[in-house]
């Protein structure tokens, strides 16, 4: 019997060797007829300059899978985790937001009538929880 769940979330880098692994996984989840359609990556560490060799899009189009969100590269949490100091570097950095962003994806629990800024944005209806409680 194949794992029971909703969602898989895989996680994966830029570097060719990590992409290779990642397809490995996936053909072997296919191979025992996993359902992929509930499968999804999230890239880490891409690099804030132009000009990588392999770029997202092609992630998901070799690996036959979307891609939910993209993590910065940040070399101060690489240092965090090293020193094994919990992460944290505000509500207003890029790194938060990308995290906050993919967890939307998953699970619409935020408010979605405030950004991340604080302001309101009227054309936007509520998170999971207004719809829960029919309220917008």
């Amino acid at each position: 019997r194949c794992l029971d769940t909703d969602l898989v979330l895989m996680v994966t880098t830029l570097e060719i060797t990590t992409i290779n692994d990642t397809s490995l996984l996936l053909n072997t989840l296919r191979s025992i007829q996993f359902p992929t359609s509930k499968i999804r990556l999230i890239v880490n560490k891409v690099p804030k300059r132009a000009g990588q060799d392999i770029n997202v899009q092609e992630i998901s189009q070799v690996l036959m899978a979307p891609i939910i969100g993209t993590i910065p590269d940040f070399p101060k949490i690489r240092q965090l985790n090293n020193s094994g100091t919990p992460a944290f570097l505000g509500a207003d950095s890029e790194f938060t937001h990308a995290v906050m962003d993919i967890g939307q994806k998953i699970l619409p629990v935020f408010n979605k009538n405030v950004s991340h800024g604080g302001k309101k944005n009227p054309q936007e209806k509520g998170g999971f929880f207004s719809k829960l409680f029919n309220k917008k």
